[in-house]
């Protein structure tokens, strides 16, 4: 089934709808629950309970922050994104933003190690032909010389000490 954006609100809940009505014959029939028919399928979500809030991102997050890195917590909050069954990406961005920035802020600052971590999950948003403005989320804009880092966490620390040297040369150039 493919992936509906959550800004496409009557889409996105019909998607939702459709992957847990079994047996539907018609759209009629998509939007009635408990035999009252609703006006759109948001509506009809809403009453069957589907629309409890993003409680389970927040908990399959504060699951993968006891094991994971920072880069694959980018990948899983850039994946949970993509599949766009989240209400309020921004407030789970704030919510977790140390955790995915976490290598980010050692190699850099506490003010720009944000600025590369969103940059790089915009980097896998691509992905889902999705960018950090499509879910309002804070845009960035870094040198691409910058922006083209590996993440600190999938670099051993020997080779961390010759990459640095090498971009910084290409920088003064």
């Amino acid at each position: 089934m493919p992936v509906v954006n959550s800004q496409d609100s009557e889409r996105y809940h019909l998607r939702s709808w459709l992957l847990r009505k079994l047996g539907a014959v018609s759209f009629d029939d998509l939007k009635t629950v408990d035999g009252i028919m609703y006006n759109t399928f948001q509506r009809a979500c809403k009453m069957q309970g589907l629309l409890e809030g993003d409680q389970h991102w927040y908990g399959t997050l504060n699951e993968a922050i006891k094991t994971r890195a920072p880069f694959q917590l980018r990948l899983l909050f850039a994946t949970i994104c993509g599949f766009g069954e989240v209400n309020d990406i921004p407030e789970l961005w704030f919510r977790y933003k140390d955790a995915l920035s976490e290598d980010f802020v050692r190699q850099y600052s506490e003010d720009s190690g944000p600025h590369y971590t969103l940059a790089e999950i915009e980097e896998f948003l691509k992905y889902y032909n999705l960018n950090l403005k499509k879910l309002k989320l804070p845009t960035v804009h870094l040198p691409d010389a910058l922006s083209n880092l590996p993440s600190f966490d999938t670099l051993d620390n020997n080779n961390r000490d010759k990459l640095m040297p090498e971009i910084l040369m290409r920088n003064k150039n």
